[in-house]
């Protein structure tokens, strides 16, 4: 994957993950209610990357530096924070991944509440 990420557009999920995300919050500032909060997710391959997810990697670990920016800039008008779910169960299934510490989705939802 690191000989094959030779720039910012292709990183996988960049523009999904990390630019819907920023555009979701650039977008909420003027209509969030005075101490609501904005819940956006990362991944856990910006903190235990595994052989081949360099450039996803990148992606987590860049939202995440988004949210602590944000979260200063919007101090005592809204909290910004970020969950990273770690591997969610259904995807591991539907991508044919097998991981001992998965999650089912239905728990992980329950960290945007």
């Amino acid at each position: 994957m690191l000989a094959s990420t030779n720039s910012r557009s292709s990183l996988p999920g960049d523009e999904n993950k990390l630019t819907g995300q920023v555009n979701l919050v650039r977008c909420s500032v003027g209509h969030i209610t005075q101490g609501g909060s904005l819940t956006l997710t990362s991944g856990i391959l910006s903190l235990h990357p595994v052989t081949g997810s360099a450039a996803v990697g990148i992606v987590n670990a860049e939202v995440e530096a988004f949210v602590r920016s944000a979260a200063l800039e919007l101090h005592g008008k809204a909290r910004v924070n970020v969950v990273s779910p770690g591997w969610v169960s259904e995807t591991l299934a539907a991508t044919g991944q097998a991981y001992s510490a998965d999650t089912p989705a239905a728990v992980v939802a329950q960290a945007y509440r």
